[in-house]
């Protein structure tokens, strides 16, 4: 009895389960929309069939994030390279960057100047 019954429901566990699809998932969108001021976009697609399942914003387009931090940076340093005007200059780039404020055993700091900057270490291949 008791490998009949384990049978049973070893053989119920490996059954596919119907999936509802609820518009709750496009309601939360919506509000993290409107609490963040930014714009959300989303689209499920059925990739047997390529129809499309779900959709928020699926027209317009948004800037991929691993992209976009390149165009970010080079933004920034148009904007600061005329302050220091060569890269032989020590950069005091990093001191007015959030992220680099803080002492950190990754990035350790220094200060020169009164500005905090990043020490460079440089590694050569042999």
């Amino acid at each position: 009895m008791r490998y009949i019954r384990l049978c049973i429901i070893s053989l119920l566990a490996t059954l596919p389960l119907a999936v509802h699809a609820s518009p709750q998932p496009l309601e939360q969108i919506k509000q993290s929309e409107s609490q963040l001021s930014g714009r959300v976009g989303m689209i499920e697609m059925d990739l047997a069939s390529g129809r499309t399942l779900t959709a928020r914003r699926a027209d317009e387009r948004f800037p991929m994030m691993s992209t976009f931090k390149v165009v970010l940076c080079g933004a920034v340093l148009a904007r600061w390279m005329p302050v220091t005007n060569s890269w032989s200059e020590r950069s005091t780039i990093a001191s007015r960057i959030w992220w680099t404020t803080r002492r950190s055993a990754k990035t350790p700091c220094r200060r020169h100047d009164g500005r905090r900057t990043l020490r460079r270490r440089h590694y050569h291949e042999r």
